[in-house]
């Protein structure tokens, strides 16, 4: 994944909130991988803050200690309704729900003591219908009781720009003056900043490559298939660890345990990079290819 600087909405008078995060950018940028790893350090935190006696004990009238829930997430599986957001909200901490979800919600916020909310696809949200002015609001509402909202989905600033009704289009100015947008991008590779950007992504995923047929630190990837990984690829990050991924399974299998051009070739990628792939190939091997272009 890779950050592209822009001019985010800034609070004004809710300067003292929390703002929400919004991870977004094109599909194959990394942004759920970044969502994950933000939520699973986040449980890690909470898990010792618990333990070293931080988190001060739940308790519910005295009859009972509530199950504390610092974390929850929540992935859209397609298109929402109206209250199906924080029905799953709900759903993932145990909590009952009525017609009113987002109420119910704001009850277990409070019983369980949740502070981070992370969402993924964001995207199947339609911001410009009743559905986005409910959401915008339950948002707002979340923030004020405290609660760190991180939202991750496919080129919002695009979709948030496009409303069409008054009402919905002041709730989304009221909202985004609290939002703090993320956008992320595929990596490029034409520059020297770019391939040096390139090469310590791929630095930091051979770190992690145990294999017999490489030797502790060699530079597998940063060196011997840098520019090969890049032409497979496109620079997008999830395509990125589709290939090493695949190819270190392979390797894993064989006798030498050693990824090799031959195991890349057989390892498939998505559906946007894997198109072309051959004949881009080709002009690499034969000196023709240029990083200059626009492949995408």
């Amino acid at each position: 994944m890779q950050y592209r600087t822009v001019r985010s909405p800034q609070p004004r008078r809710t300067a003292d909130l929390i703002p929400i995060t919004l991870v977004t950018g094109p599909p194959g940028t990394g942004k759920t991988k970044l969502l994950r790893r933000i939520a699973a350090e986040t449980m890690c935190q909470a898990a010792w803050d618990a333990r070293i006696g931080i988190s001060a004990p739940l308790l519910d009238g005295g009859l009972f200690t509530a199950p504390r829930r610092d974390v929850v997430v929540v992935d859209l599986p397609k298109k929402q309704a109206e209250q199906q957001l924080f029905a799953l909200l709900c759903q993932q901490v145990g909590a009952p729900f009525d017609k009113d979800a987002r109420a119910a919600f704001g009850r277990a916020v409070e019983r369980h003591r949740i502070r981070w909310v992370f969402v993924d696809e964001i995207q199947f949200i339609n911001f410009d219908g009743q559905t986005g002015k409910y959401v915008h609001d339950g948002f707002k509402s979340l923030q004020n009781m405290g609660v760190r909202v991180v939202l991750a989905g496919h080129d919002m600033r695009q979709q948030l720009a496009a409303q069409r009704s008054g009402a919905r289009e002041a709730a989304r100015v009221q909202s985004e003056a609290r939002w703090m947008l993320i956008e992320l991008e595929p990596y490029r590779r034409s520059t020297k900043t770019d391939i040096a950007e390139w090469r310590k992504l791929l630095q930091r995923i051979e770190q992690r490559i145990r294999l017999r047929g490489h030797k502790p630190g060699e530079a597998v990837l940063s060196e011997e298939f840098e520019e090969y990984l890049w032409v497979a690829t496109l620079g997008y990050m999830s395509h990125v660890s589709t290939l090493v991924s695949g190819a270190a399974n392979v390797a894993a299998a064989t006798a030498d345990q050693r990824i090799t051009r031959k195991i890349l070739d057989m390892v498939a990628v998505e559906k946007r990079a894997q198109d072309g792939r051959a004949q881009r190939l080709q002009l690499w091997d034969a000196g023709r290819f240029s990083f200059r272009q626009s492949w995408r």
